[in-house]
C-alpha cells in the first residue's frame, strides 16, 4: 500500500462515529436557525438517515451510506423524469434532421448563386468557400436557399460562433434574393 503519511499506531475513525459526529452537528445547526415545526420533521429525518445509515455501515460494510443514498435518489429521480416525459409524449417523438447538402447543391451554391465569392458584405475571397446553414439542421433548418449562405472560412468560423448574428445572415440573403 502507499504510506500517506500515516503513522502505524493510528487507526481510522468507525463510521458510526463519523455517522454520529455529522448527526450531532446538523441537529445543533438545525436547532440554531429553523423554526420549531421544520425542526421537528428535519430531526425524524436525520434520525431515520441514522438508522438506515447503521444499518448499512453493520450490515453491508462496503457500502458508503453518502454514494448509496446519493445513486438512490438520482435513480429515483431518473425514473420518474422518464415516466413524465412518456406521459407528455416527448420521449416518443422523433427528431427529424435534414440530410446533408449534397455535393451539386453545394456546387450550384457556391457558383451559380454567390458568383465564386464570399457573400458577406465587404469580403471577396474566392477560394476556400463553405456553405452555411443560418438556422443549423440540428435546430430544424432547411436545405432551402433562404436558409443557406456561402462564406469564407473566416466568415463561416464567425457565424458559427455567433459573432455574426443569424438577422444578419438572413439580410444577406434576403438581399440576394431581392437583387436578382
Amino acid at each position: 500500500m502507499i504510506d500517506m503519511g500515516r503513522k502505524e499506531e493510528e487507526e481510522e475513525l468507525p463510521a458510526w462515529a463519523v455517522l454520529l459526529v455529522l448527526f450531532v452537528a446538523a441537529i445543533a445547526i438545525i436547532w440554531a436557525s429553523v423554526p420549531h415545526i421544520y425542526l421537528y420533521l428535519s430531526l425524524i429525518i436525520i434520525v431515520l438517515v441514522f438508522i438506515i445509515a447503521t444499518y448499512y455501515a453493520y450490515t453491508k460494510k462496503n457500502i458508503f451510506l453518502p454514494t448509496a443514498l446519493t445513486k438512490y435518489i438520482w435513480n429515483w429521480y431518473k425514473r420518474e423524469h422518464r415516466e413524465r416525459e412518456k406521459r407528455e409524449g416527448k420521449a416518443s417523438r422523433k427528431r427529424s434532421v435534414v440530410p446533408p447538402l449534397s455535393s451539386e447543391e453545394r456546387y450550384r451554391l457556391i457558383h451559380d448563386v454567390a458568383h465564386h465569392r464570399c457573400e458577406f458584405p465587404g469580403c471577396n475571397i474566392e477560394y476556400g468557400l463553405e456553405v452555411h446553414h443560418i438556422i443549423p439542421r440540428s435546430e430544424g433548418g432547411s436545405n432551402k436557399q433562404s436558409n443557406l449562405i456561402v462564406l469564407c472560412p473566416t466568415h463561416h468560423r464567425m457565424a458559427h460562433r455567433g459573432n455574426i448574428p443569424r438577422d444578419e445572415l438572413k439580410y444577406i440573403v434576403k438581399k440576394r434574393k431581392s437583387s436578382k
